[in-house]
C-alpha cells in the first residue's frame, strides 16, 4: 500500500511490524502513532531510510525478498511453545527502544555438531559486538528430533556468549516446531542495539 493514513493503533495492539520499500508519505506519522501509543513498533526496510529518532522502537534493513523470512523469524519465537518458552515480553525486552536490530538464522543437520555448525555461521552476520545491547536466542527443533538434542551440544552457544561483552542482556528459549525436518535444529538470534 502507498497510503498509511487509515491505519491507527487499537487499544489491544502490542506489536506492529511495518514493511517499507521506500519512505512513503505518511510513514513517519504511522510509525509515530503506534510508537507513542506504547505499541512495540518495528520497521523493516530494503534500504536505509532517514527517520527521526522518536518514531519506532527498532528497525532493520534487509533485501525486499527477505521481508517475509524476517517477519517469520520475529514472530515464531512468540507463537511456538517449547521446553523453555519465549513470549511477547521477551521480544519486547529485546527490541524496545534499541534503534536497530538484526536477525540471524541457521538450520543445522547431523549429530553432535549441529549447534556448533549453526553458531559458526553467525560471526560475520552479527554487527560489531561492542554495540550489541540485547540478544534473543531460540533453539527450535521437531518434537521427534533424531538424534535428540543433548545438553553437551549447547556448549558452543555458551562459548559464543562468553566471548561477548558482559553488558549484553541475553534471553533464550528452546522451542518446538514439528514442521522442521526430524534431523534439523534451527538456531535464531535477534541482535539489538542503539549503535548497530
Amino acid at each position: 500500500m502507498t497510503s498509511f493514513r487509515e491505519i491507527s493503533p487499537a487499544d489491544d495492539d502490542k506489536m506492529v511490524i511495518v514493511l517499507a520499500i521506500d519512505r512513503h508519505d505518511g510513514l513517519v506519522d504511522l510509525l509515530r502513532s503506534f510508537y507513542q501509543a506504547g505499541v512495540l513498533t518495528l520497521l523493516i526496510t530494503d534500504r536505509d531510510i532517514n527517520l527521526p529518532p522518536d518514531v519506532c522502537d527498532s528497525r532493520t534493513t534487509v533485501s525486499a525478498d527477505k521481508f517475509v523470512e524476517t517477519v517469520k523469524d520475529l514472530v515464531t519465537p512468540i507463537f511456538n511453545n517449547g521446553m523453555i518458552n519465549l513470549d511477547f515480553n521477551d521480544q519486547s525486552i529485546t527490541l524496545r527502544n534499541t534503534s536497530k536490530f538484526v536477525v540471524c538464522t541457521a538450520d543445522a543437520r547431523g549429530g553432535d555438531s549441529r549447534i556448533a555448525d549453526a553458531v559458526a555461521s553467525f560471526p560475520g552476520k552479527i554487527p560489531d559486538r561492542k554495540h550489541v545491547e540485547r540478544m534473543l536466542w531460540s533453539i527450535t527443533h521437531n518434537r521427534k528430533l533424531n538424534p535428540p538434542l543433548a545438553i553437551k551440544e549447547i556448549a558452543p552457544i555458551t562459548e559464543f556468549i562468553k566471548s561477548l561483552p558482559e553488558t549484553i542482556d541475553i534471553v533464550w528459549g528452546v522451542l518446538i516446531d514439528d514442521s522442521l525436518p526430524g534431523d534439523t535444529v534451527r538456531l535464531s538470534i535477534i541482535v539489538a542495539g542503539k549503535e548497530l
